[in-house]
C-alpha cells in the first residue's frame, strides 16, 4: 500500500560539519547520504575531537561560516563579510582567528570519530560536556551527527511556530537535508513515518529509523537569527517521542524532524513526490 505525503521543497547539503551549507536543485543520494554532504570536518589538534557546534563554548563561531562546492572545489564563506576562502591553510587560519584554537581540515575516513557535545540545561551551559561518537547509524568515519540523512516537513515547522509565534523557526537552526512540503497537513507528521520506507523520485528509498532530538545549536545566533533559548524549550514542551530503533525505551524530550538510512540509491530533484511504500 502506498500513499502520497508531499513533495521535495528544499534540498540542503552541508559540505563541512557544523558550518552552514548550500541549497541544491538536484543531487544523488546513496548509503553515504547526499553526495558531498558532511564530506569534511575540522579536527581540534589539541584533543583529536571533531569540531562541533554542539559545544558552543568552543565552537559557536563555526556556524557563522558557510561551506559550498564550486566546480568541485570546497569553499568557505563568512556570513558577515562575505569573504570566500578556498585554500586549506587560509581556512584553518580563519578558524584559529575566530576560535583561538588550532584545527586541521579532514575528510571522511574509516576511523570512528568523536565530538564534544554540551548536554547541560540551557541555564547552565558548559556544565555537562560529553564525548560522543559520530555517525552511529552510518559508516564509521563519517561526520554525520547520527544518520546519513535528516528530513523535516513544512507541517512541523508551522505547528511548532504556533506555540511560540515570536520565535524564528528557520531552517538554519535545524539543518535538514530535505524539507518536505506537506501541504495543508498539520502536526508533527514525520513522527508517523518511524519504521516506514519513503520512496522519492524514480528510485530513492529512505527508511526512517529515529526521531531527531534537538540540542543547544537550535538556540544559537546564526546570522540574522538571534540567540533564543525559547526555541529549544518550545520543542521540548510540545514534541516528545520515543526512540524507535537504536535506544529502546528512551524518550527524546525535544524532537523536530527524523533521521533515515538509504535502502536504495537514486537522484532526487526539487518537486519530486514522496510516498510511503511500506
Amino acid at each position: 500500500m502506498e500513499h502520497r505525503i508531499g513533495t521535495i521543497q528544499q534540498i540542503l547539503r552541508f559540505p563541512v560539519k557544523s558550518m552552514g551549507g548550500e541549497f541544491l536543485s538536484t543531487t544523488y543520494v546513496d548509503e553515504n547520504g547526499l553526495e558531498g554532504d558532511r564530506t569534511f570536518a575540522l579536527k581540534e589538534l589539541e584533543t583529536g575531537f571533531i569540531v562541533s557546534a554542539k559545544n558552543p563554548k568552543k565552537w559557536k563561531a563555526i556556524i557563522e561560516l558557510e561551506a559550498f562546492f564550486e566546480n568541485e572545489k570546497l569553499k568557505i564563506r563568512q556570513t558577515t563579510s562575505r569573504q570566500v576562502f578556498d585554500n586549506e591553510n587560509d581556512i584553518t587560519n580563519l578558524i584559529e582567528k575566530l576560535t583561538k584554537r588550532k584545527v586541521s581540515l579532514v575528510a571522511n575516513s574509516n576511523t570512528q570519530e568523536i565530538r564534544e557535545a554540551d548536554r547541560s540545561p540551557l541555564e547552565q551551559t558548559g556544565s555537562d560536556i560529553r564525548q560522543e561518537p559520530l555517525a552511529s547509524a552510518s559508516k564509521a568515519g563519517h561526520f554525520f551527527d547520527f544518520a546519513p540523512i535528516h528530513l523535516m516537513t513544512t507541517s512541523s515547522l508551522k505547528t511548532i511556530s504556533q506555540f511560540y509565534p515570536k520565535g524564528k523557526f528557520d531552517l538554519k537552526r535545524f539543518r535538514p537535508n530535505l524539507l518536505i512540503d506537506t501541504g495543508d497537513k498539520t502536526g508533527f507528521v514525520e513522527n508517523e513515518w518511524l519504521g516506514k520506507t519513503l520512496h522519492i523520485g524514480k528510485n530513492l528509498q529512505i527508511k526512517i529509523i529515529e526521531p531527531c532530538p534537538r540540542c543547544v545549536v537550535t538556540t544559537l545566533q546564526q546570522g540574522e537569527l538571534e540567540k533564543d533559548n525559547e526555541i529549544l524549550k518550545t520543542i521540548v514542551r510540545h514534541n516528545q517521542v520515543e526512540s524507535y530503533t537504536h535506544y529502546p525505551g528512551t524518550l527524546f524530550k525535544g524532537v523536530l524532524g527524523v533521521y533515515g538510512i538509504i535502502e536504495q540509491s537514486g537522484v532526487i530533484n526539487i518537486g519530486d513526490e514522496l510516498v510511503v511504500v511500506r
